[in-house]
């Protein structure tokens, strides 16, 4: 048989025309920061939940919600979209978060990762506002707030959501 490594120079360290490499189903975690243990594809479901809640137990329902993830040692890289059809009894007039990310965040001083969103819809907002999200040090969730140049950042509340509200988002952080 013939291998599918090929090494060039003389030390083995350089290797080409790699046509596939497999890592196992669960890893096997190495002590070297600089070796390759972990990959990992993967679907997600993200949920709506107040910033008290649950994406699930407050009565919530969706036309949709998709998310996929890759992991490649500790970066995780996460896309995602939800509509939201009914609102539940979530709190009106609490933050919104979307949670049932894959990975919690690492847990450093001050760590956090701020997650893009390519569109939003059917939002109950001022004109000229943005959103913009993010992913705090030891949590598995997204922080969903807007942001306009006059008045700063604040959390886009679940009334500013709104029945047929749309998010797509995508982002990376560092998993724990």
């Amino acid at each position: 048989t013939q291998n599918p490594l090929k090494f060039r120079g003389t030390a083995a360290n350089h290797i080409e025309n790699v046509s596939q490499i497999s890592f196992p189903a669960t890893q096997s975690a190495s002590s070297d920061a600089n070796t390759l243990d972990d990959y990992e594809e993967g679907t997600w479901t993200p949920g709506i939940a107040d910033d008290t809640g649950n994406p699930t137990s407050e009565g919530q329902a969706y036309d949709f919600q998709v998310g996929t993830y890759l992991k490649i040692g500790q970066i995780v890289w996460i896309t995602g979209s939800v509509k939201i059809s009914d609102l539940g009894s979530m709190g009106t007039g609490n933050g919104t978060q979307i949670r049932g990310l894959p990975f919690t965040h690492a847990t450093r001083s001050n760590a956090r990762s701020s997650i893009m969103f390519g569109s939003a819809a059917n939002l109950d907002t001022t004109a000229g506002y943005g959103v913009h999200g993010q992913i705090i040090n030891g949590q598995a969730l997204i922080h969903v707030s807007i942001w306009s140049l006059t008045s700063g950042s604040g959390s886009l509340s679940i009334a500013g959501l709104n029945t047929d509200g749309t998010l797509h988002f995508s982002g990376m952080y560092e998993a724990a």
